[in-house]
Formats: C-alpha cells, sequence, structure tokens
C-alpha cells in the first residue's frame, strides 16, 4: 500500500508555473506575452532525453532532480516499498513519473507497471483540493507549546512539527512555544499573546509538568471537580479559585482565555508526546483528554497510536523525549491527517 504525504499546494502551483514560463522560453511563447499555455505531458522517454540534454549544459554541482525541478516538476513524495524510487508531479498537466534514483546525479524514468496512475492521479486531485482548503480556512497558524513544539531535536534546532505543517498549509507561523515552559508557569502568558485573528491554534503543553507533578510542586486535580467549579475570575488570575485549583483547573482557565481571545480560530489540543517520566505523563494525557472532551474542544491524543508507543518512538528521539527530524516529520503527518479529514 502506499504512504502519501504531500507538498505544499502552493509550492506545487509555483512550480507549474515556472514551468510555463521555462518551456515559453524553449520556443513555445505565444504571440500574445499576456498569454501563457500549459505545456503539452512529456512521455518518458521524451522527458528522459530532456532531462539528459538539460544535464549536459547544467553546472556540475546540479542534479537531475534539480533540473526536474526547474522543469516544473515537483516531489510528492509519495513512497513506494522501493525507497529508491520517488514520484515527480507536473502540476500544469496532472502528469505523475516515477523515478529512480539510485543515480541522483541521472535518474532514470521507471514506466509505471502495476500502479492506477488514473487513480493516482485522482487522489491526488482530491488531496490538493483539501490543501487548497487548508491554505484558504488557516492563514494564520499560531503554536502554543513548549521544547516539542518549538523544535528541540531538530537539525535546525527550531523547526517542529508545527512548522511542516504550516508550510504545508502555506500559512502565516506564529510560533509562541518556547523550550521549557510548562503548562503551570507559563500556558497563560502564551494565550495572551495569540493573534485575536488567529484561523487555527495547536496547544501542545504538559511534559514539563510531569516533572513538576513528580516533585508534588501542585496536585493535577479531578476533572469532574474542576468542570464543576465557576470560572469566577475569567480575567484575573491571581484571585481565580480555578486557575489556582490544580493543573488541570489552570489549564481549563487558560483554555477558555484562549476561546475568548482568538473568538473564530479552530482550536486543537495535542496531548504530550511519549516520554520516559511514563507515569505522570499519562496522568496528565489522560486528564487533558477527557477535560478537552467534556468542554467541546478538539483533542488529538497520539500516544493512543502504535506508531507512539514509547519504544518503537525512542527510536525517533535524539534524547528519549525530544524528536528527530523524522519523528517531527511523524508527528506532522499524524495532525496534519487528523486536520484534513475534519475539515
Amino acid at each position: 500500500m502506499l504512504h502519501i504525504r504531500y507538498a505544499s499546494f502552493a509550492k506545487l502551483l509555483a512550480c507549474g508555473i515556472l514551468a510555463v514560463l521555462i518551456l515559453a522560453g524553449c520556443g513555445t511563447k505565444p504571440t500574445d506575452p499576456t498569454e501563457t499555455t500549459a505545456p503539452e505531458s512529456l512521455s518518458g522517454t521524451a522527458l528522459l532525453e530532456a532531462l539528459n540534454t538539460a544535464l549536459a549544459e547544467a553546472p556540475e554541482d546540479k542534479t537531475g532532480l534539480d533540473v526536474l525541478e526547474q522543469m516544473g516538476y515537483a516531489p510528492v513524495d509519495l513512497r513506494t516499498e522501493d525507497q529508491n524510487q520517488l514520484v515527480i508531479y507536473h502540476p500544469s498537466t496532472r502528469q505523475f513519473l516515477l523515478l529512480d534514483k539510485t543515480n541522483v546525479k541521472t535518474p532514470t524514468i521507471v514506466f509505471p507497471e502495476g500502479i492506477a496512475w488514473e487513480d493516482l492521479g485522482e487522489i491526488m486531485s482530491v488531496k490538493m483540493k483539501t490543501m487548497e482548503k487548508a491554505s484558504i480556512l488557516y492563514n494564520k497558524y499560531v503554536c502554543i507549546g513548549d521544547s516539542l513544539s518549538y523544535g528541540d531535536g531538530s537539525s535546525a534546532g527550531n523547526r517542529s512539527w508545527c512548522n511542516l505543517i504550516a508550510e504545508r498549509m502555506d500559512a502565516q507561523l506564529y510560533k509562541l512555544a518556547v523550550s521549557g515552559e510548562s503548562v503551570w508557569e507559563h500556558m497563560r502568558q502564551q494565550v495572551e499573546q495569540v493573534p485575536e485573528d488567529a484561523d487555527l491554534v495547536t496547544v501542545l503543553m504538559g511534559t514539563n509538568d510531569s516533572g513538576l507533578l513528580a516533585a508534588k510542586k501542585f496536585p493535577l486535580g479531578d476533572v469532574d471537580a474542576v468542570l464543576a467549579m465557576e470560572n469566577d475570575s475569567p480575567e484575573d488570575y491571581e484571585n481565580s479559585q480555578l486557575f489556582n485549583d490544580s493543573l488541570i483547573g489552570r489549564y481549563r482557565w487558560c483554555l477558555e482565555a484562549l476561546q475568548r481571545k482568538a473568538p473564530n480560530a479552530r482550536i486543537i489540543v495535542v496531548t504530550p508526546l511519549p516520554y520516559n517520566n511514563e507515569r505522570y505523563t499519562a496522568q496528565i494525557v489522560e486528564a487533558e483528554k477527557a477535560l478537552c472532551l467534556a468542554m467541546g474542544v478538539e483533542v488529538i491524543v497520539p500516544t493512543e497510536s502504535p506508531i507512539f508507543e514509547v519504544e518503537a518512538f525512542k527510536k525517533l528521539q535524539v534524547d528519549n523525549l525530544h524528536p528527530n527530524d523524522e519523528g517531527y516529520q511523524v508527528v506532522a503527518d499524524f495532525v496534519f491527517e487528523y486536520i484534513e479529514n475534519t475539515l
């Protein structure tokens, strides 16, 4: 079965425009410069000939994939069982081609055998419409959280799943997440910074609270009791009984403050990822989930998926906590699949 991850619709569209311009300059320029026509699809053989010709004229540091992108073909990152194969897609012609990239310098065009390319084209068309819809709905994306949302552990040091999702939606990212911050000490301050016109807000906090909970710095709180409490001071946290009751009481106070701050935003809570402080993290995950379900707030629980089983996910973490680049991609895929399936 094919596993699909999708590049930004805007990026694909940009590649298509680039292809029109490049091909227009190669002998297909319309008589009216204000008009452009989409290039005709090239067969695998013709594309390979064009690729080899372009490679012969390209600088030595350019690979076949670089040249294909210049020709308007964009990687779709559609994985087959053979990791040396790559699908490229031309957005203007809706043409899919399968490459064997064993030799990256001169990839080979593989003619599609045993794959229903017409069906694939239809699937991609639907998915791109979904991507376009997400891009329209979510222009301003806000990320609340700690180091797991900031991007500690990534090769860049600050590129998390939030960055990857923003890129997929071609959305402006407001990353309020700060390494080391917790629900107990910092969530309120992050909520205060949320733009009022935010379209989408994700919240992933609680991991750093597990150590504080283990040290008995505050009680976890009883979800039913917290839900029964009146939010007596929604604007005055210092004198709020709810805010100062417990961790879950504070979490509820902050979520309600977020709903008031960005009334038109879609709010999605992502519960903490697997962590070696398993006992207290699990308690926080269950409490956040129960609270959100009772409040009608969307909630995603990664640890309920086999993908995030503790021992399995450790292979995608740099220190038993922070994901590496591949780990952040897994988180982004997991969260975005939920977003696109619930548009």
